[in-house]
C-alpha cells in the first residue's frame, strides 16, 4: 500500500530482506521463534551458554548449509563498505540511506 500511493521502493527491499532471511534461517522449524508472541512471550531458559557458543563454532566450521550463507553475507558487507569508501559516500549513506 504504501509502495503504491507513497513510491517507497525500499519497503519492498526490506520485504524482500526480512522473507528471504526467515526463509534461509528456516525459521518455521522454530515455531515458538517465528509465531512469537503467538505460543507465549518467553524463549525457554539457556543454562549452559558455553555447550551454545560452541554448538555456534562447530555449524560455522563443519555445515556448509551455515557457513555458506555466512561467508556470502559476509562478502556483500566487504563489497558496500569497500563502494561507499571508494565513492567517499559513507556519511551520506548513513544519513539517507543511499548507496
Amino acid at each position: 500500500y504504501i509502495y503504491r500511493k507513497q513510491g517507497m521502493n525500499w519497503l519492498l527491499v526490506i520485504g524482500a530482506g526480512v522473507m528471504s532471511h526467515l526463509v534461509l534461517d528456516q525459521m518455521w522449524r522454530i515455531p515458538g521463534t517465528f509465531l512469537w508472541p503467538l505460543y507465549g512471550f518467553g524463549f525457554g531458559r539457556l543454562d549452559d551458554l558455553s555447550s551454545w557458543w560452541w554448538g555456534m563454532w562447530y555449524g560455522l566450521l563443519t555445515k556448509p548449509g551455515v557457513y555458506i550463507p555466512e561467508i556470502l553475507g559476509a562478502v556483500t558487507l566487504a563489497w558496500l563498505g569497500l563502494r561507499l569508501i571508494a565513492r567517499r559516500s559513507i556519511r551520506s549513506f548513513l544519513v539517507s540511506g543511499r548507496i
